[in-house]
């Protein structure tokens, strides 16, 4: 750990959902094995065990290298296998969110709600590599998966789109998915505010300029990740623009036996 590492005060996640019972095609997802949520290196050590003791076995890290260095680096990955018997994979979506002017810049350049959804669909093409690394995970490895980034909204978020589209499921099931942490922003940004993430850093400045109380970077509205899933089929489809840079059947085909009941 470096100087400017900070070991975390832990918190009780405020984003967290069990994605068991979302309806896919041929079925649903099972309850217990893939969760979506905020930041798990803020959980109180309870919290960690109950979703253990749930069948919860591999961590998908989706944060920046500087995010994980802020909140413990390789302490946190020893902590997660050592006390809860949890895998940490670290696959980041992106390294400039934890800076406050790359927020503010990304905010200004997302100042609507299509915005916002553009900017997914480019992060999903940027990242696709990323992206199918994270499907890859969850297909092959054994018990529960549960992803995460800072908010659980954004990263998350496509990656949450990427797995219901390689389950079958419905755009508007998808977008539903998606719109849920919408609910929960209140008690995301007050997280994240004390744990002194850059996200809360950087809103202040950006909600300066804007014309309305809320940016749209900041809420979860079902708009955006319409617009992303629209932008995306016009290259074919979030699943086309996957399956071209790499994405295998074998992996959907594993994703649906491990996932769908």
């Amino acid at each position: 750990m470096t100087e400017t590492t900070r070991v975390p005060a832990f918190s009780p996640l405020v984003n967290l959902r069990d994605l068991g019972g979302t309806p896919v095609a041929g079925g649903a997802i099972r309850p217990g094995t893939l969760w979506r949520a905020d930041d798990v290196a803020y959980s109180p050590a309870a919290e960690l065990d109950a979703l253990a003791a749930d069948g919860l076995r591999t961590v998908i890290d989706l944060r920046s290298d500087a995010e994980l260095e802020s909140t413990g680096g390789e302490a946190l990955r020893a902590r997660l296998a050592a006390d809860h018997g949890l895998v940490h994979r670290h696959v980041p979506f992106t390294q400039d969110v934890a800076d406050p002017a790359s927020l503010a810049r990304l905010m200004r350049a997302t100042a609507t709600l299509d915005g916002v959804g553009s900017w997914y669909s480019n992060l999903l093409r940027e990242q696709a590599a990323a992206v199918i690394g994270a499907l890859e995970i969850i297909a092959e490895s054994d018990g529960g998966v549960l992803f995460h980034c800072a908010a659980g909204k954004d990263r998350t978020g496509v990656l949450a789109a990427a797995v219901l589209a390689g389950l079958g499921a419905e755009d508007d099931v998808i977008v539903g998915d998606y719109a849920a942490t919408g609910a929960n922003q209140p008690a995301i940004m007050a997280r994240l505010g004390a744990h002194r993430h850059a996200a809360t850093a950087a809103t202040d400045s950006v909600r300066a300029g804007l014309p309305g109380p809320e940016h749209p970077m900041l809420g979860a509205h079902a708009a955006s990740m319409e617009a992303m899933l629209a932008d995306l089929e016009r290259d074919g489809g979030l699943l086309a623009v996957l399956t071209r840079a790499g994405l295998r059947d074998g992996t959907l085909e594993q994703l649906r036996s491990k996932l769908v009941a």
